[in-house]
This record gives structure tokens, sequence and C-alpha cells, in this order.
């Protein structure tokens, strides 16, 4: 897997860094509280527009589909570019820090930083590149 071009630091938000406009560890520390107390009950009792998306995890009737995709990425490229912001590309770098090392070198766009853009085009094998493009 290739090292991230950018890396976002939660702690670079705080004020002690960033000034008055920066949030209070007091404020984080708040809403991380109310956020633990919320989650259990949003679990149990989902608001309507929102259940689908609970049972996400349980699901796997598009898992063969899945795998025939990556098989074929697998058998066919050598980089993956992984495009989405925020949480479309979050999770599935989160899991690729999981994973073996080897194979398909992953890259993982989160940004339209035109730096952090030019960097990655100037070093991908384009012949060799798939793109997977992630929007919710």
């Amino acid at each position: 897997m290739s090292r991230p071009l950018f890396s976002q630091n939660l702690d670079a938000a705080f004020e002690e860094l960033v000034g008055e406009a920066g949030a209070t560890r007091v404020r984080y520390e708040h809403w991380c509280t109310q956020a633990r107390a919320a989650i259990p009950a949003i679990f149990k009792n989902p608001p309507r527009e929102a259940a689908p998306i609970f049972n996400l995890p349980s699901r796997t009737d598009d898992l063969a589909e899945i795998e025939a995709i990556a098989t074929h990425i697998a058998e066919h490229y050598s980089d993956l570019v992984v495009v989405g912001m925020g949480g479309s590309s979050l999770s599935g770098e989160t899991l690729a820090h999981l994973r073996k090392q080897g194979g398909v070198k992953l890259h993982f766009v989160d940004n339209i930083d035109p730096h952090t853009l030019a960097l990655l085009v100037e070093t991908l094998p384009w012949a060799t590149t798939h793109f997977l493009v992630i929007s919710k």
C-alpha cells in the first residue's frame, strides 16, 4: 500500500494550535460523551429513513459481485485509486490498513488539493491503474 500523500490530524483542529477559531478540548469531549450516550438509543430505534443503513452489516447478497470485481482488478491492474471525500473513502482506507501488504497498490484521494493530486498523477502507471470513485 502506498504512503498517503495527505493525512489529517484531529489535534490540529484545536484552539491551542489554530487559535480561537479552533475547537476547545472541553467542547470536543462534551460532544463525544453526548454521542456515546446517543448511539445505543439510535441503534435500538433508528429513524425510519436511516433504518436500511443499520441493516447493511448483515447483508451478504452483494458479496459475490464485489469479490468478482476485486478479483478482476487484482488480476489486471497494479494500482487502484480510490476517490471519495470524507466518509466515502475513510472506511475503505481504514480497512486497507488492516490488510496484508502486497498486491495492488492502493492510493486514496479524499481531497482536491492540487499539490497532492499533482504528486499522485506524476507517479501513477496509467496503463495499469484502475479508478474507483465513491459518492454517497
